[in-house]
């Protein structure tokens, strides 16, 4: 089938659909160029077509293997044809009459000739020698290459978690998340004893590479927690997601792991993100993995964020989505150099500005000392000659107090003196009036 197919029509939608129908793909099956968009032209004159390119989707491994490997294959109750009675059940056509008969000579002249003539029969790749008696090849055989005896397949319905890499277990917890981990920790137990599991080995840690609460536990019934395709394990770990998110009133993610089930899938996943990694590096401009449930395309993007050569986005719906591993373009590579560069300028910046205004601030608490130092001894100052003018006021005051006193008592008898003087002047005419009266 063709990979790439160049189509003409009326409009670019219809083109899309007549390229798809012709290379039966579906829509998120194919990248879609548009070449050239249609033009009407003048009255029908010089109009031209949509023209777009349609190419197959190259895939970093086998999709249909993956997606379609649990879905049982169809068994067909058909009656054999007439062309499919000659053939045998592996296919093959049967051999025709004279070769059977011929089959049956050659095995009665075995069994009429004894136990003569040496045979090679390689089943297994090895060769058998049936002379000399009855089960003679199998003792030779067994006495070259013993049997190693069969060990029995050792269960992993109780395989212990792991503990977390040294990254995650030295790590620093935010003090804001702290809380959230507690509550987490408690709630998952609750939960567990609601379905009736038995936990030990409780923990919970921050892993700052992913950004995420991770709780690990061994329990009794493993299958049962973690359920089908991990679902069951998924939607407890959703549940106390959900319920942090809205009790601490931000975004925290949860990620809970028994039997070191979500520890494996990741392990798979760093290796196709390696492998993505190392497609672009020999030259391949996009690289689409297989698609795969939210938390682990988070996981993918995460583990990809901090590249410098390439860039990921999801593309598809629904059970279709999947993660595309592009290869930075010159214009990204640009921005994240002028990124880059801006972090590195805002960190000096920062740096600086940050000196500065430690040094005003030391400049700043100086002056306010030497400021303090002469405000209290211009006080002190101020002080005392507050003190020596209260003195001289007082004793002014003291003297101005004397005198007046003084002068109020010279006037009280100057006032005393004149009220006598009148009052003898008044008093002298009646004295002389009673006199002549007597005279």
């Amino acid at each position: 089938m063709a990979r790439k197919l160049r189509v003409e029509a009326k409009d670019v939608e219809a083109a899309i659909s007549q390229g798809l129908r012709e290379l039966g793909l579906r829509r998120d099956q194919a990248e879609i160029t548009v070449v050239a968009q249609p033009t009407k032209g003048f009255l029908g004159i010089g109009a031209k077509p949509a023209v777009v390119m349609i190419t197959k989707k190259h895939w970093g491994t086998n999709l249909d293997s993956q997606i379609y490997m649990d879905v049982p294959k169809k068994k067909s109750f058909d009656k054999p044809s007439r062309n499919s009675r000659n053939k045998k059940a592996d296919g093959r056509p049967a051999k025709e009459d004279g070769a059977e008969e011929k089959r049956e000579e050659r095995a009665e002249g075995r069994r009429e000739g004894g136990r003569g003539g040496r045979r090679d029969d390689k089943r297994g790749g090895k060769k058998f020698d049936k002379r000399g008696g009855k089960g003679r090849g199998r003792e030779r055989f067994a006495a070259e290459e013993p049997l190693e005896p069969l060990t029995p397949k050792v269960s992993k319905e109780h395989e212990p978690q792991l503990l977390p890499n040294a990254d995650i277990q030295s790590a620093d917890v935010p003090e804001n998340l702290k809380a959230p981990m507690e509550e987490a920790k408690q709630m998952l137990s609750k939960v567990l004893s609601f379905m009736g599991v038995q936990v030990t080995n409780l923990n919970v840690w921050w892993d700052a590479k992913q950004s995420r609460i991770l709780i690990t536990f061994d329990c009794d019934s493993p299958s049962i927690v973690i359920g089908k395709d991990g679902k069951t394990l998924e939607a407890i770990q959703y549940l106390i997601t959900l319920s942090l998110s809205r009790q601490f009133d931000t975004n925290i993610s949860v990620i809970t792991d028994t039997q070191n089930y979500w520890r494996k899938t990741e392990d798979k996943l760093e290796s196709e993100a390696n492998k993505a990694l190392d497609a672009i590096k020999r030259g391949m401009s996009v690289y689409r993995l297989r698609p795969m449930a939210s938390q682990m395309r988070r996981y993918i993007h995460r583990a990809l964020a901090n590249s410098e050569l390439v860039e990921t986005i999801s593309e598809g719906e629904g059970k279709w989505r999947k993660v595309v591993v592009k290869a930075k373009s010159v214009a990204s590579k640009a921005t994240d150099v002028a990124q880059a560069a801006a972090q590195s300028t805002a960190e000096k910046v920062s740096e600086v500005a940050h000196n500065t205004v430690d040094k005003v601030s030391e400049a700043a608490h100086s002056a306010a000392e030497d400021f303090q130092s002469a405000a209290s001894e211009v006080y002190n100052t101020v002080k005392e000659e507050v003190k020596d003018i209260a003195s001289t006021v007082a004793e002014t005051a003291d003297n101005v107090t004397s005198a007046a006193l003084e002068k109020v008592i010279e006037a009280e008898e100057k006032a005393e003196e004149y009220l006598e003087n009148k009052l003898a002047e008044i008093n002298q005419p009646k004295e002389e009036n009673k006199e002549e009266k007597k005279d």
